[in-house]
């Protein structure tokens, strides 16, 4: 399994980018999480072979679990509890104990910030 990485300067960033990239089109509430001093988002890029490629968006930063609008215009995070404005972009923070995944993309991003 390989990463490739997008690292954004603030969580409102990270949700700007997530918002523009998918959820206009979706409308739908996307899973944000918040692990080990970071918020990320990851999807499956491609396949090659064997080999996985997964995309991982993060940001160093943390939000409580739960509901979330996010203005895109004000850049304004709000916890909700359930998602009723239409004209927001929601997402679900959500708090794993433990994710291999984002263990290993974490190991991975923090070992090329040193390199670079």
């Amino acid at each position: 399994m390989k990463f490739e990485f997008e690292y954004m300067e603030t969580p409102e960033d990270l949700l700007m980018s997530l918002s523009a990239g998918f959820a206009m089109a979706m409308r739908n509430i996307a899973t944000v999480y918040s692990y080990r001093g970071y918020l990320s988002y990851y999807t499956p890029a491609m396949a090659d072979g064997d080999d996985l490629t997964i995309l991982v968006t993060l940001t160093k930063g943390e939000l409580a679990p739960g509901l979330i609008d996010f203005d895109s215009e004000n850049k304004k995070i709000e916890h909700v509890k359930k998602a009723t404005n239409p004209e927001a972009y929601h997402f679900l923070v959500v708090r794993p104990q433990i994710s291999t995944i984002l263990d290993k993309a974490i190991f991975d991003f923090e070992k090329s910030r040193s390199q670079s």
